[in-house]
């Protein structure tokens, strides 16, 4: 497995348009997290299997 850590800031005085709020930025985390196969064009299928009110599993 490879595991790779990156750290980015959300609302860089560089990014165009409005500041992402807390809320949307986490909506966002949670969509990358839930559909990697989206961002990632090597993973051509995930599948979540277990969903709880705090955690997935895939």
């Amino acid at each position: 497995m490879i595991r790779l850590s990156l750290t980015l800031p959300v609302n860089a005085l560089t990014r165009p348009g409005p500041p992402l709020s807390r809320h949307e930025v986490w909506n966002g985390l949670r969509h990358k997290a839930e559909h990697p196969s989206a961002f990632v064009p090597e993973i051509t299928a995930c599948d979540v299997v277990e969903r709880g009110p705090h955690h997935f599993v895939r």
